[in-house]
């Protein structure tokens, strides 16, 4: 897309949007619910447990590993574009970043007292990459699109 494309020009004026802001609390809040959700589920899985649950049983761990990767660079792009109306760039970026790392912090401590789950500085590791995929990728769509 170009600059002055429709759609980009959309997406310029959402970004600026009051009702935009107000609402851009929604998609961090319900991101990170989403990932307690996926950090709730035990290690061990019993055929008692939700059907839900079985999806984690067929995918390897090395690759549920990597999946931090996306998962908090969502999380950290949902936190940039909801503060990027609130406060100065730096300041956004700086704010997404100790909420998201923090956040990562805070759910690899609870992942150590679900049965079968343990805390990973991997993981930790893994969560930080994604959240400065994340302010990047928010960065570039911001540059491209949202500039006047």
């Amino acid at each position: 897309m170009q600059k002055g494309s429709f759609h980009a020009q959309r997406f310029g004026t959402f970004c600026s949007t009051l009702l935009a802001r107000r609402l851009s609390i929604v998609f961090p809040i319900v991101t990170m619910a989403g990932l307690f959700l996926i950090s709730s589920v035990p290690g061990q899985i019993s055929p008692d447990d939700p059907e839900v649950f079985q999806i984690f049983q067929w995918v390897p761990a090395t690759i549920q590993n990597v999946l931090h990767i996306p998962a908090y660079a969502v999380l950290a792009f949902a936190w940039r574009w909801c503060l990027n109306g609130w406060m100065p760039t730096r300041s956004a970026v700086l704010a997404t970043f100790v909420i998201c790392l923090s956040y990562g912090l805070f759910e690899e401590y609870y992942q150590s007292f679900i049965p079968g789950r343990y805390a990973s500085l991997t993981d930790i590791l893994f969560n930080g990459i994604g959240v400065l995929v994340g302010i990047m990728f928010f960065g570039v769509l911001h540059r491209k699109y949202c500039t006047v």
